[in-house]
């Protein structure tokens, strides 16, 4: 009898907690704005996470709403105002839209909405078909920017001009703020790259609510205009011979977009396009001609050769030939030698490649606490043979807390254990490779949030300050870099927001990183760039780590602008991380991938690699190309 009892009470526990895990999730709340006062309608919704299905919806008018769904499951909740306003036909929001994460388990829940006022900003942009693009269906990089170089939260959002009728992008600014817009976009005979849309320099600025219609191949033209415009008059100023040609393909694109202001639609848009496609050529041919001017000024120098006789005298008229054989310019690769192989190596050293990046990953480097695979460094990694045969080294990422890239046993250690294990584990890889790595890149891509496990900023610049104390200590002669993923504006962020619902209050643009590393005294020596640039991975959907990713791809000038950028810190710059693809999968745009120029074959690549080398070798502050 007692054990039925206790099986009828085992199976009423089990049967209690089934329908606590599967009892439906009930999300409710109020929506507003500062006033209390609610939107005229609201659009609210709950999205899987999984898969963005969406599982409930709803309308509000009074400003109240009420949702449910299957529990168990992480949901994306989205409040999106109406405001009973239009521009042009479509209806306006008035209101910044919401989103925030419900995570799992939560039981009922409640989440009310403080809306922002904003002005919406519409915008109008046509495929190669002249057919207008939904936000559905938009696909490539896009994001916003404050005008300061910093990614915002902002997102593109559909809007439509009523029940059936197609949603395209649109962006609410929040008054009195002023933002830039960034998309990755086909131009014809161009390439698929990001361009920016910056309203003649000054922002698109959120005076008051309402809203803006724009056509955004029209924007981005004048922008591209601009850039050239700017550049070719600094470029004069600065005394650059500037080719001809440039001049006229500004006086072309110019003449292309008077054409286009003149027409609406998508007959604006496509001779927008051919504008911009004309400036961009432009800008890339102006950069490569002050790469040509720069390279004699900054890689050459003069040298001095007494020729005497054997009395010591001068000998006039003597005939000297002199061959370079060696530079202080670094042309790297990433290496492995138990991969590439010693012949691999001699091939590449016949190719001019005289630094390697030496991956010290600390899953590798110490995967067990204390235990650290001294031969697997020597000869597999292959420190002690790639110097024998004459390579510059570099350790690479001796701090990269990825979750996925770091021991078990570090990530379970409190924040003052960490900092001292990470003092004693970089203290014994400098100790013993004093002599053989002459620069030590001491952390990797900590302006973002993948790469800081869950850190805080201030946590992560004193493990940076303990890692180049090691390093100081132990080789006082040692170069110290930092490197740099090239999400440049910070841009992951908005990424973060629209697939979590989380704000990102961590990632940093790279200029506002550098700026916080000099704020707190941070000493190191070599700003690290990495500077991908198109093509499409999925090495970390390979691994589990998420879905296959695109490449954006960006055009040279901007490159050359980044470059120039990151010179005015003061220090030495290392492109550590380069590469574009040399083959090409039209699926990929899916993912976001772009192309330079043509869809990636060899020639392209070979196109790219030497008007990137050129510029990159131009100037002065970069010693080093590494290509990954």
């Amino acid at each position: 009898m007692k054990l039925r009892l206790v099986i009828a009470a085992i199976f009423l526990l089990i049967g209690t907690l089934a329908c606590r895990l599967t009892a439906p999730l009930v999300v409710s709340g109020t929506i507003a704005d500062a006033d209390g006062v609610p939107p005229a309608l609201a659009f609210v919704a709950l999205l899987s996470l999984e898969d963005y299905a969406l599982s409930a919806s709803t309308t509000t008018t009074d400003g109240h709403y009420q949702l449910e769904a299957p529990g168990g499951q992480d949901y994306l909740l989205l409040a999106i105002p109406l405001s009973g306003e239009t521009a042009e036909g479509y209806n306006l929001h008035g209101h910044t839209p919401q989103l925030a994460r419900i995570p799992a388990g939560s039981g009922d829940v409640t989440r009310d909405f403080t809306f922002i006022p904003c002005h919406d900003f519409i915008l109008e942009s046509y495929d190669a078909e002249g057919a207008l693009i939904l936000n559905d269906d938009w696909a490539g990089l896009r994001f916003v920017e404050d005008t300061a170089g910093n990614a915002t939260d902002d997102a593109f959002i559909g809007i439509d001009k009523g029940e059936g009728t197609p949603a395209v992008p649109s962006v609410c600014i929040p008054l009195n703020q002023t933002r830039r817009f960034f998309v990755q976009w086909t131009l014809p005979n161009f390439g698929s790259v990001v361009l920016m849309a910056d309203n003649d320099g000054m922002g698109y600025a959120a005076e008051a609510q309402g809203g803006t219609v724009l056509n955004l191949s029209h924007e981005m033209a004048r922008t591209q205009i601009n850039r050239l415009r700017d550049n070719l008059a600094a470029y004069q100023t600065a005394g650059y011979d500037v080719p001809p040609a440039v001049a006229a393909d500004l006086a072309e694109a110019k003449s292309l977009l008077a054409e286009a202001a003149a027409q609406t639609g998508a007959a604006q848009a496509a001779l927008s396009d051919q504008a911009a496609s004309v400036a961009l050529w432009a800008l890339e041919n102006l950069e490569q001609a002050r790469a040509e001017q720069d390279i004699p000024r900054y890689r050459t120098g003069g040298l001095t050769v007494t020729v005497l006789d054997a009395a010591g005298d001068p000998l006039p008229g003597a005939t000297v030939v002199y061959t370079q054989t060696s530079h202080d310019f670094l042309f790297g690769v990433f290496s492995s030698l138990e991969n590439a192989g010693v012949e691999g190596y001699e091939l590449m050293q016949q190719a001019g490649i005289n630094y390697l990046t030496t991956g010290f990953y600390w899953m590798e480097t110490e995967p067990e606490q204390d235990q650290i695979p001294w031969d697997y460094i020597d000869h597999g990694i292959g420190v002690l043979d790639l110097v024998e045969m004459g390579f510059t080294l570099k350790a690479h990422a001796l701090l990269a807390l990825w979750d996925f890239g770091t021991p078990d046993y570090f990530k379970a250690l409190g924040f003052d254990e960490a900092n001292r294990e990470v003092y004693e584990h970089i203290s014994a890889l400098v100790s013993r490779y004093r002599d053989q790595i002459d620069i030590w890149n001491v952390i990797n891509e900590a302006h973002g949030r993948g790469a800081a496990l869950d850190l805080t900023r201030a946590e992560i610049t004193t493990l940076t300050q303990t890692g180049i104390r090691a390093i100081r200590e132990h080789d006082p002669d040692a170069r110290i870099i930092i490197n740099n993923a090239f999400d440049w504006y910070g841009e992951i962020r908005q990424m973060t927001l629209l697939a979590t619902g989380e704000v990102d209050d961590f990632t940093l643009s790279v200029p506002a990183y550098l700026d916080q590393l000099a704020a707190d005294g941070v000493d190191y020596d070599i700003i690290g760039q990495q500077l991908y640039n198109g093509g499409y991975s999925d090495i970390f959907a390979q691994w589990g780590l998420g879905d296959p990713s695109g490449i954006p791809t960006w055009d040279l000038a901007h490159i050359s602008a980044l470059l120039d950028r990151l010179g005015e810190y003061g220090r030495p710059v290392h492109i550590t991380e380069q590469s574009v693809p040399s083959t090409w999968d039209p699926d990929w745009t899916q993912y976001g991938a772009g192309w330079w120029h043509h869809p990636w074959n060899e020639e392209t690549q070979a196109e790219f690699l030497r008007d990137f080398y050129t510029i990159a070798f131009s100037k002065e502050p970069v010693e080093a190309i590494t290509w990954w």
